[in-house]
């Protein structure tokens, strides 16, 4: 068996090119990201039009801020659904619906438009 070094790509700057993916997928990490924007933009790069993106997550009912817990030297945030639409449609995605799948871990589901068509609103439960 060959050794193989593996690189975690930073998801603030994803090492992939524009259009490359037809769904981006991330589950239980986006609570850890500092820069959630620059994460969504990154994955709204990389997603081909039309693409989705698959976020899995814990969530909070907290409406106005973020819910920062301290449980880790830099915490982790939890996004409300309503938080998930705003961030997503920030980075030019449409969301498309939310799943809770198991108690507070919830399922929200994006789509890049496809070319020529523009971020008219966003659907949400």
């Amino acid at each position: 068996m060959n050794n193989k070094n593996w690189d975690a790509p930073i998801a603030e700057s994803l090492p992939f090119a524009d259009s490359q993916f037809d769904a981006v997928f991330s589950t239980i990490s986006f609570l850890h990201y500092l820069e959630p924007k620059q994460v969504l933009s990154e994955i709204a790069r990389v997603l081909s039009p039309g693409g989705r993106f698959y976020l899995v997550d814990i969530t909070s009912k907290k409406e106005i801020e973020p819910q920062l817990l301290p449980v880790s030297p830099r915490g982790i945030r939890l996004y409300s659904p309503n938080q998930r639409q705003l961030l997503g449609s920030s980075a030019g995605l449409l969301c498309l619906n939310h799943h809770y799948l198991l108690g507070s871990v919830l399922l929200t589901i994006f789509a890049k438009p496809p070319i020529g068509k523009c971020l008219m609103g966003n659907k949400g439960e």
